[in-house]
């Protein structure tokens, strides 16, 4: 996590306890208002989780690594604000699956955050949020997850942000309770979408209506 922490917050906040109760660590890689969030979260919520906060690039990847080899068990790293791009190294030698947060309906618009829904903004009707595995080619991994949002004309670019946020806040927290109850594995990143949400049930239709 890189931004405010109030998407990972309000995500988190929505989930069933059992699974808060997962929660083993916040990986913040900057300076940010989203390391005292944490720190405010983990007081509310009193789980024992750990907040590391690392330089970004590689001391965060290895970080991360070296807190997996401390601490062996099942884990997913999921990605939430971190405008960053991991190297192939950390990819093939991280031992969880990592899911990432998109701000597009992907393989439209890949990229960071800000010019990623601008572009949207700009250019369509429909955009929305993915959740993907992430692959060694950027925003190219198997998509777990969709929801649209509209691209209203009438709002500004702002406005339009506003509640792509809103969307990951509703939608991520319904179905990441599934992907944390999955079999995923990190090897998962080699199978096309399809076949990674038909193998590990992922299915959350919630398409009538539009934020």
């Amino acid at each position: 996590m890189s931004s405010s922490g109030q998407t990972f917050e309000s995500i988190f906040l929505k989930l069933p306890a059992a699974h808060q109760n997962l929660l083993k660590a916040v990986f913040v890689d900057r300076d940010c208002p989203g390391f005292g969030r944490m720190q405010d979260l983990k007081a509310k919520v009193n789980i024992p989780f750990e907040i590391i906060k690392t330089q970004k690039g590689l001391d965060f990847e290895s970080t991360v690594l070296e807190f997996f080899k401390k601490t062996p068990s099942e884990f997913i790293c999921f990605l939430c604000g971190f405008f960053g791009i991991l190297t192939p190294d950390f990819i093939l030698n991280c031992p969880a699956p990592i899911v990432n947060t998109h701000p597009s309906l992907l393989p439209a618009f890949p990229g960071i955050d800000k010019k990623v829904q601008n572009a949207a903004w700009e250019q369509v009707a429909i955009s929305g949020i993915t959740l993907h595995l992430v692959t060694e080619v950027l925003d190219a991994g198997p998509v777990l997850f969709q929801h649209p949002v509209a691209m209203r004309a009438t709002e500004s670019f702002d406005q339009s942000r506003e509640r792509m946020r809103q969307a990951e806040q509703e939608f991520i927290a319904k179905v990441l309770p599934l992907i944390l109850e999955s079999q995923l594995k990190p090897t998962d990143r080699n199978l096309g979408s399809r076949e990674v949400r038909a193998q590990l049930k992922i299915e959350v239709e919630t398409f009538k209506s539009l934020i």
